[in-house]
């Protein structure tokens, strides 16, 4: 729920801090989660935290160029900005 959080924070002032690529802050994003993923199993896994990585920062990358791409349309930008972190939620939450 905290990453979800973090990644809808990102995506909202992704555009507006700086026109960095989406690419760069789904990379921050991904460093983030797999450093929580490393803490917060426990076990202090190296699988776990590799594995976060990878898929949330994939998710994070294809969210925060959405949300550029639809910039203009606010009802997309709103309907993106809401639904696609509850997909983060459903099939990134191990």
């Amino acid at each position: 729920m905290l990453e979800m959080l973090i990644m809808m924070g990102i995506g909202r002032y992704q555009g507006e801090l700086d026109d960095a690529p989406a690419f760069y802050w789904a990379l921050g994003f991904a460093v983030l989660a797999g450093l929580l993923a490393l803490v917060m199993s426990g076990t202090f896994s190296v699988n776990a935290a590799l594995t976060a990585f990878a898929v949330k920062g994939l998710f994070a990358w294809g969210y925060f160029v959405l949300l550029r791409r639809f910039g203009d349309s606010l009802a997309l930008w709103y309907a993106i900005f809401l639904l696609l972190p509850l997909g983060f939620i459903l099939f990134t939450d191990f």
